[in-house]
């Protein structure tokens, strides 16, 4: 019963050690939330969507086959309601203007910081 109040998020990195760092370094739980999923690349990202319907999903954006402001259209496209927080290594204008675009709610840099992540979960 409690789970239904929680909202889901899913974690989208080809990089296993930012996945494990999301995923550890908040109290999730206690903040309300519920890890829904945790993979590596957005092909699988889409079949938890599917599964799992998340509410919030924090996506690396350089990845390979389909990058992280692809996966996003087609997250947005299947739902428009859904939240996405992009996760980046780079610190280029122009995936920021793209991301805007989709309508994704926010940035972080890496190396991920855990207050910065959980204010940004709060916010979003």
């Amino acid at each position: 019963m409690e789970m239904k109040n929680k909202m889901k998020i899913l974690i989208v990195d080809d990089e296993t050690y930012e996945r494990i760092l999301i995923e550890k370094c908040v109290d999730w739980d206690a903040m309300g939330f519920q890890i829904a999923g945790s993979v590596s690349s957005a092909r699988e990202a889409l079949e938890v969507f599917e599964r799992e319907q998340p509410d919030l999903v924090f996506t690396d954006i350089n990845m390979p086959l389909m990058d992280g402001l692809e996966l996003s259209r087609n997250l947005r496209e299947r739902n428009g309601q859904i939240k996405i927080v992009m996760i980046t290594g780079y610190r280029d204008f122009e995936y920021a203007r793209t991301a805007i675009k989709i309508g994704v709610e926010d940035f972080l840099l890496k190396p991920i910081d855990s207050e910065e992540l959980e204010k940004t979960a709060e916010k979003v």
